[in-house]
């Protein structure tokens, strides 16, 4: 697969990004998706470009989410995988990695669910090259000193 060196970093910025909270170091790891082989550059951005909406759109909920509840929240990591369809709504929301239980994991996953609220349709070029939609992968976590 040929990537122009001018995407290049475009597509490495969308797959990790660290979130910062004031005085919490608060980490969201973009999800680690390969997106489909395709030689079209255009598709490429549009697919970087939507899948850097859809984190933007999740941290931007998780992070507020984080702020309400910061004195209770235990350190950890958990990640979900989900699926996006042409229209841009979640479904078959799995937890892949984290304590079922934790109150992460339910800031976490509320995080996801809100994105199906105001959902964002696929860009037309994406919309002909996946007509079915795509899984998608994000991790969230909380280091142990934000946990203070």
């Amino acid at each position: 697969m040929y990537i122009s060196k001018l995407y290049l970093p475009l597509i490495l910025l969308a797959f990790a990004t660290p979130v910062c909270l004031n005085a919490y170091e608060i980490s969201l790891k973009k999800s680690i998706v390969t997106p489909p082989a395709h030689e079209n550059e255009l598709y490429m951005e549009t697919f970087v470009r939507y899948k850097n909406d859809i984190n933007n759109a999740v941290a931007k909920t998780w992070r507020e989410e984080v702020t309400k509840h910061r004195g209770s929240l235990k350190p950890g990591v958990v990640a979900f995988r989900y699926f996006i369809n042409p229209y841009g709504r979640i479904s078959l929301i799995e937890q892949d990695r984290g304590d079922k239980d934790s109150l992460l994991t339910l800031l976490s996953y509320r995080s996801i669910v809100l994105l199906d609220k105001t959902p964002l349709t696929f860009p037309e070029n994406m919309r002909k090259e996946l007509p079915g939609g795509f899984f998608h992968s994000v991790a969230f976590r909380i280091d142990p000193f934000d946990a203070r």
